[in-house]
Formats: C-alpha cells, structure tokens, sequence
C-alpha cells in the first residue's frame, strides 16, 4: 500500500501497489494529483499584510527613524511617498482591467516587494 492509500482511500484505486514495489512510496494514481487548486482562489487582506512583514517592518523603521532625528515633516513625506506608490500601483491596474479588490491587494504588494528589491 502507498502512502496515499490509507485503508478508507482504496476507492478508486486502479492497480495492485504491492506487486509493483511501491509499498512506502507514492503509487501512480496518488502521483499525478494536482497539488495547486484548478481555478483562482481568492485571498485576504491579512495573507498579503502577512507575506510582506519584513518590508513593512523596514518601512515603519525608516519613519521612526527620520521622526527621531529630523522631524515629523520627514515622517510625514515618507509616508506620504509610499501611500502615492500605492495609489499609482492602483490606478495603474484599475486601467488595466483589474476589479478593485485585485487592484489594491496588488498595489500594495508590488509596492512593497520593489521597496526591497535594493536590499
């Protein structure tokens, strides 16, 4: 029996795993199933937010660290420099076609992920 072949999955099952030396391993039929859903999967706001932690870590430092030496003005243009990205990043792909939820999920990490490419 394969590792795919537990005792209640034998339905389906087109050939004799034992006699083909595949005790302990993947049979044929277990071998070829996809392991990627078939369609799009739609996403949350918290998966994108989670994948992008370090960028954003960075991000938050960077304006903690121009507010303690200079001011709140150079906070404040920092900010403001990464919420325009985000805007042109969601106007760009909502000509392009995109829905406004693929449009501002995509913004946002597109922006991050190239904040960090020099890093």
């Amino acid at each position: 029996m394969c590792i795919g072949c537990y005792p209640g999955n034998l339905r389906g099952h087109t050939g004799n795993v034992r006699a083909f030396g595949w005790v302990g391993r993947f049979c044929a039929d277990h071998l070829n199933t996809r392991a990627l859903p078939s369609g799009p999967v739609r996403i949350g706001l918290w998966t994108v937010v989670r994948g992008s932690l370090l960028p954003l870590l960075v991000w938050t430092g960077f304006a903690c660290l121009a507010y303690a030496v200079y001011n709140a003005v150079v906070a404040i243009v920092l900010v403001g420099i990464f919420a325009a990205s985000i805007v042109a990043g969601v106007w760009r792909r909502r000509r392009g076609g995109h829905s406004v939820r693929c449009s501002v999920y995509g913004a946002l990490g597109a922006v991050l992920k190239w904040s960090m490419a020099g890093l």
